[in-house]
């Protein structure tokens, strides 16, 4: 059985795998967090600081002839102190070693990552703290020969 990826959703899975993989071999970054703490959602059972995927936006775009994909990707981190430092630390490292970062990803070419905005919004009824970072990611498929 042949699994097709839909044209949009193919890039988003391949630059959150890509991102994921980034920032798991970044040791500053897994020493702030305490661990390989992200995830595509919130755990229930993992006690904070974490980091999660939120909302994606993607857009396809055509530059001469070239198509490819733009994307909006939000990510939060998430701290249970009474405090912003922690999250707004680890939100400075994922913006630090993201912004200008070319990653490899197998079947697109992926342009230097930019962050677009960080957000620290009020603390959530569960008493959590949460820094959110959106990234900008320009993808086009690898032409095949």
């Amino acid at each position: 059985m042949t699994v097709t990826v839909p044209i949009i959703t193919g890039p988003v899975l391949a630059v959150r795998e890509s991102l994921r993989n980034f920032w798991l071999a970044d040791s500053v970054l897994l020493g702030l967090l305490g661990g390989e703490k992200i995830y595509d959602t919130a755990p229930r059972s993992v006690i904070p600081p974490y980091v999660t995927f939120g909302s994606v936006t993607a857009r396809q775009w055509l530059g001469g002839s070239q198509r490819g994909h733009e994307q909006n990707i939000t990510i939060t981190v998430w701290s249970r102190q009474i405090s912003d430092r922690e999250s707004l630390e680890i939100a400075s490292r994922l913006s630090l070693i993201s912004d200008g970062a070319l990653l490899s990803m197998a079947d697109y070419q992926l342009w230097p990552l930019q962050v677009l905005n960080l957000d620290c919004p009020q603390g959530t009824p569960q008493g959590l703290r949460q820094t959110v970072v959106v990234l900008r990611a320009l993808t086009a498929p690898i032409a095949r020969t």
